[in-house]
């Protein structure tokens, strides 16, 4: 998408928010650490077994996440049950210790009121993110949006400079640059790339919605349908041919034909009356002339 200072000024200050709460989270998981291992070692805790009374007897390089691992008592004679109460977890982990559950988490070295700071950051850094995503998302040239070519791209006929028109196709080509569709009150269709446009509103108005004066009924059987089409057979068309698929985009009283669908089963085909623009009709062979 092109570059906005009003959209960039607000996810970077987004951003800057949600780096600070992180900061945060950073800073209690040092605090608890460095308490952690002062416990530890003001209670002469085991370092042969970090407090968890088992050590790794043999293990394989074929698996490494540990879980073929065989495991023992701790070979220190001082280390006791009472003893690693005393002493608690080292605040260090390893692969065997969530194999084990015997894993050490920051907040058991946090007073009430750290724990409770820290557990009400995440929901804080959880609001920014979608605050973050949708600001993202206003910016960005999706289907149905009004947008306005700013810049002309190297493509060959490209939109030019000043187009304004509805968004009907947002998506990457087969060379990963991203491609969007306009369609302009007059119906003609405009290519360009997302960074050559901007946003002008969220939703198109109902002026660049195409109408037909004229609109082709299709009658037919619905065999079979998608989220992007449905595919119909027409009377007297063998079954053989497997049917006609036509886009949802494309079916002027999409909404009703939904509404007839919902529910049904489609094995043995079900009635309805398709309204198609002319040319399409055309295309597919319904219409002559």
């Amino acid at each position: 998408m092109a570059k906005n200072e009003e959209i960039q000024k607000q996810l970077d200050a987004l951003r800057g928010e949600i780096r600070a709460l992180r900061d945060r989270e950073d800073h209690f998981r040092e605090i608890a650490k460095d308490r952690g291992i002062q416990r530890f070692e003001a209670a002469n805790g085991c370092t042969t077994c970090r407090g968890r009374g088992w050590v790794v007897t043999w293990d394989t390089m074929d698996i490494l996440d540990g879980s073929a691992a065989d495991y023992g008592d701790c070979s220190n004679k001082s280390c006791t049950p009472e003893t690693r109460q005393a002493s608690g977890l080292h605040p260090s982990n390893t692969r065997y210790d969530h194999n084990r559950y015997t894993t050490w988490a920051h907040f058991h070295d946090l007073t009430e009121a750290e724990k409770d700071e820290h557990f009400a950051l995440q929901p804080q850094i959880e609001i920014l993110n979608k605050k973050y995503n949708d600001v993202e998302m206003s910016a960005r040239p999706t289907k149905g949006k009004l947008v306005e070519v700013i810049a002309k791209s190297r493509a060959r006929n490209a939109a030019a400079v000043g187009v304004v028109g509805k968004v009907f196709w947002y998506g990457c080509n087969d060379w990963g640059t991203i491609k969007v569709g306009i369609m302009d009150t007059d119906g003609n269709k405009h290519w360009t790339s997302e960074k050559s446009v901007t946003v002008l509103k969220q939703q198109a108005g109902k002026e660049y919605d195409q109408t037909y004066e004229d609109q082709y009924p299709l009658l037919c059987k619905v065999v079979r349908k998608s989220n992007k089409a449905i595919c119909v057979m027409t009377p007297g068309a063998s079954k053989f041919t497997g049917g006609e698929w036509i886009p949802w985009s494309q079916i002027l009283n999409a909404d009703q034909v939904r509404k007839q669908l919902e529910g049904k089963l489609l094995k043995d085909g079900r009635a309805a009356t398709v309204m198609l623009p002319p040319w399409l009709a055309r295309k597919k062979g319904y219409l002559r002339g």
